[in-house]
């Protein structure tokens, strides 16, 4: 079966997760922490409810990672993120060598 989200958001609820579990919180004070209830941390750690930007953030702030960090983290673990990443940096900066004409 075929996973209803794409790569790159699983690899940010396995961040997350490791997150989560690398600094000892358990979903229920995770939940307490974020003051939602321990069924709102198991429904996105199981992909039975999607994250946005600003709750994923605010998630790892309550866990201890920077967002910066915490993002940074997701790309180095995704190659293809990382390969896209430099191939947008390179056609940026040839644009920006570009002679007006």
């Amino acid at each position: 079966m075929r996973s209803a989200y794409p790569k790159e958001y699983k690899a940010c609820i396995d961040a997350i997760i490791k997150a989560r579990k690398d600094t000892g919180l358990t979903q229920q004070e995770l939940a307490d922490d974020l003051r939602k209830p321990q069924s709102f941390v198991a429904k996105y750690e199981k992909s039975q409810r999607r994250l946005d930007v600003a709750e994923f953030l605010m998630i790892m702030r309550v866990i201890g990672f920077l967002p910066p960090a915490a993002i940074k983290k997701v790309l180095k673990n995704d190659p293809a993120m990382d390969i896209r990443h430099r191939s947008r940096r390179r056609v940026f900066s040839q644009r920006a060598r570009r002679p007006n004409t």
